[in-house]
């Protein structure tokens, strides 16, 4: 039985809940006139964590399943990464359209960023 990638997937999840709110915060600071009254995605950090990750869950259960799914049929490790960073790409966007519509880009931004580096920097087990 194929393992499923989980030290890939821990890595890029914890890297979008822990580094996304603080470019969130940052490029709400730059892109905004009144940055000053700006509430801040790190000062409430606890809650946007859990929501963060609530909201990600969905994401990532399709991420896991499609792993399993690929390794069982033996693909390539490369398609393999490819298609976990289109869904990855293709899910974040898609939970913040469904949740804020258009507005906020910024956040959205920050978060597509951070999934979409973190998911090529990171190795996959055996590439």
């Amino acid at each position: 039985m194929q393992k499923i990638h989980w030290k890939y997937l821990l890595k890029i999840w914890l890297s979008i809940l822990f580094i996304a709110p603080f470019l969130a915060d940052l490029t709400l600071i730059l892109s905004r006139e009144n940055s000053s009254k700006i509430g801040g995605l790190v000062e409430i950090f606890p809650l946007t964590f859990l929501l963060s990750l609530i909201c990600s869950t969905p994401t990532f259960v399709i991420l896991i399943i499609t792993d399993y799914i690929m390794k069982h049929r033996n693909k390539d490790i490369r398609d393999i990464k490819f298609v976990l960073i289109s869904f990855l790409t293709l899910g974040t966007i898609t939970t913040f359209l469904t949740l804020f519509g258009s507005q906020d880009f910024e956040i959205t931004f920050a978060y597509t960023f951070i999934a979409l580096t973190s998911s090529i920097f990171y190795k996959l087990e055996g590439q």
